[in-house]
Parts: C-alpha cells; structure tokens; sequence
C-alpha cells in the first residue's frame, strides 16, 4: 500500500530537513485518506494511474493556488501546526515579501517557542531567526534570505534550477 503526500515549503526559510509545512494526503472521492494496494505488478501499476488521476485533480489545483509568496502565505498562516517552525517560516515568508513588523512578530514568537521547547537542536534555530530579525531591522533581509536560498539548494539538489529560474 502507498499513499501520497502534497506539500510546499520555501527553500529560504528552511534547513532542507526540515519540512513543517502544511499540505495535504491524497483523499478518496469519499473524502477518506488515499492508500493504494500496491503487492502486485499489475496492482501496482492500476494504482499508480489511479494516483496519478487523483494528484492532478487535487493537486495540482493546491499547487496553483500556493505557487507565490501571497498564496503560500495565505495557505501557511490558516494550516499547519503553530509550532516553533511554523512561526519562523511565516516570518522567512513575510520577510520575503517586505513584511517587515508581521515577521519581527512571528520570528519573536519562533524565538520564545524554540527557547521553551529547550531541545539542544533549537539553539541553532534561535540563532538563526534572531540572525533574520537583525537583518530585517537593518535591511540586509533579502540578501540574507538570498544567501539561505542559495545554501539550501545545494542538498536539495535544485542549485541548476534555481540559476535557470534567475535568467
């Protein structure tokens, strides 16, 4: 069995193993979470046709609509888990797009959520968003964010993509 996970998330944002962003599963017409049989050849490949027919009628719709930073920030600010994570990438996204006091907020909120989960890993995101919020209050932010983008391309393999997109 196999089912199909659709999510978005931006590369200046994020470490590229952190994935917080919100998203959906592949559902059934019934509205039931999506799962595939997949034990045999010929399952396999009537499932993956199924899926494929599934993605496009409700992926590729959410795609479209997340596809700009107003989209994404539309869909992000309404789903996901308000976590630590969350709130710095709403702040990266707001960062982006010139949002300067809505992301001071939330890397403010990341910073006080990261500090109480306590965990050693979320030092480096505290410093990480304080490193944001200095460069928002300094107007370095896009270049800071520029610097991630370019970081976070390498492992996630897209570094060619990302030098075509910028021609």
């Amino acid at each position: 069995m196999f089912c199909v996970n659709v999510a978005a998330m931006t590369i200046f944002g994020n470490e590229f193993t952190v994935l917080s962003s919100p998203g959906f599963r592949l559902k059934k017409n019934d509205g039931r979470e999506a799962w595939w049989p997949s034990l045999t050849r010929d399952a396999a490949e009537m499932s993956v046709i199924e899926a494929r027919a599934t993605a496009e009628r409700q992926a590729l719709p959410w795609f479209s609509r997340v596809s700009s930073l107003p989209g994404f920030l539309e869909f992000t600010s309404s789903n996901g888990s308000h976590d630590h994570h969350h709130f710095f990438q709403m702040g990266a996204i707001r960062a982006r797009l010139g949002q300067t006091e809505a992301a001071l907020n939330d890397l403010s909120r990341a910073v006080e959520l990261y500090r109480h989960d306590g965990r050693p890993w979320c030092a480096s995101y505290v410093a990480k968003a304080e490193r944001l919020m200095d460069a928002l209050r300094t107007d370095q932010a896009q270049e800071l964010l520029r610097q991630w983008r370019v970081a976070n391309a390498k492992p996630l393999r897209i570094a060619k993509l990302l030098k075509q997109m910028e021609c």
